[in-house]
């Protein structure tokens, strides 16, 4: 009996010990099919390609199982170097339906009328958030680095007679990291851990603001990103300035789009933050600027400058281009700007919902 108690005992472990290399294996698999920012969003809330869920058609472009969205992106080239650089891309998805909330007074009903609440679809919603150095069509984005969305939400609402205010009950607040192919991290105040709070007095006494949330906000996606704004509690009052961190060290440097209001009310928070300086962990930087309303800049830390630019003229036809991409090299010996390489994207833009977006693109070195 003992030899036959010996090798069951034996078995055992020769089966344990193939488990536990093939879970090791399957961690290792995940770990390397995710992004410096997204390490565990859930598929039916990612753009891009997703760990579990997607079925990979290309190599450019996913649909997602589980919402049914489809998603590609196509390559334009990169900004930075010298050991640091980010891919800048024309990206694409379908989910450009949203639906919404909204209420309608049915007259029929008798008197002046009944209020109802209705649900209807909104087809490329303006309020979906995207910065317009980022849009380039319904669908269609453009861009190399994140941007910051806060959105407030004031639940069940009371008429206050006494000052004709509308109080919320409660007043909850969301901030986004929405990546370049759309793909949304969200992320909760270490606080409250994201939870609706009650609501308090603004300004005007009208109960519209969150509490107190503090500086600090996390990814619920596992990923170790954090923002934290440079003021103390700023993010309830619209103020997005501050750093986001990344799992991997790399720091964004985030500012508001247009000053933040002195009376903001939070359940009324419209939002964004766009990024103006990206660093690395060995302290590489990229800075990223604004010069016009349709043009954008990035410089490496080498003074090469990559600049994209809305709507421009084809330098060589004259012909408008939704995006024309240009990359410039700074010679500092000679002090002249050379012209090594430019990209050109050619975007036929329909104005109908059901046409396609064609697109041709060239490059010349």
């Amino acid at each position: 009996m003992k030899p036959k108690v010996s090798r069951q005992i034996r078995i055992a472990s020769v089966l344990r010990i193939l488990v536990i290399v093939l879970v090791i294996s399957a961690t290792i698999y995940a770990q390397d099919d995710r992004s410096q920012y997204d390490q565990g969003t859930p598929p039916q809330h990612a753009a891009g390609v997703s760990a579990l869920g997607s079925y990979i058609s290309s190599d450019l472009g996913t649909v997602n199982l589980s919402n049914g969205s489809l998603s590609f992106k196509l390559p334009l080239g990169s900004v930075g170097g010298r050991g640091f650089w980010l891919p800048l891309s024309l990206n694409y998805s379908n989910k450009v339906w949203s639906a919404s909330m909204s209420s309608d007074i049915d007259f029929d009903a008798g008197g002046s009328g009944k209020r109802y609440p209705v649900a209807y679809a909104v087809y490329d919603d303006p309020d979906a958030g995207l910065d317009i150095y980022q849009r380039v069509a319904p669908g269609w984005t453009i861009g190399a680095v994140p941007m910051l969305r806060v959105r407030g939400v004031g639940m069940y609402s009371v008429h206050n007679p006494s000052n004709g205010c509308t109080d919320f009950i409660n007043v909850l607040v969301k901030l986004t990291l929405v990546l370049p192919d759309k793909g949304e991290i969200e992320l909760r105040d270490d606080l409250t851990n994201g939870e609706p709070s009650s609501g308090l007095p603004d300004a005007y006494g009208c109960r519209t603001m969150s509490a107190y949330r503090g500086r600090r906000w996390r990814a619920t996606d596992g990923s170790g990103t954090v923002f934290i704004s440079d003021a103390d509690n700023a993010v309830v009052n619209g103020d997005l300035n501050g750093t986001l961190v990344t799992g991997d060290g790399t720091r964004y440097r985030f500012a508001n789009t247009i000053p933040p209001f002195d009376f903001a009310m939070s359940s009324y928070l419209r939002g964004m933050a766009r990024a103006n300086s990206v660093t690395d962990r060995n302290g590489n930087i990229l800075n990223i600027s604004y010069p016009t309303g349709a043009e954008v800049q990035y410089t490496d830390q080498l003074g090469r400058t990559t600049k994209v630019d809305f709507g421009a003229q084809d330098p060589d036809t004259g012909q408008t281009l939704a995006v024309l991409v240009t990359c410039r090299h700074q010679s500092y010996l000679a002090g002249n700007e050379q012209r090594l390489r430019s990209a050109r994207l050619w975007l036929c833009l329909f104005r109908t919902p059901h046409d396609a977006l064609s697109h041709v693109l060239r490059k010349r070195r």
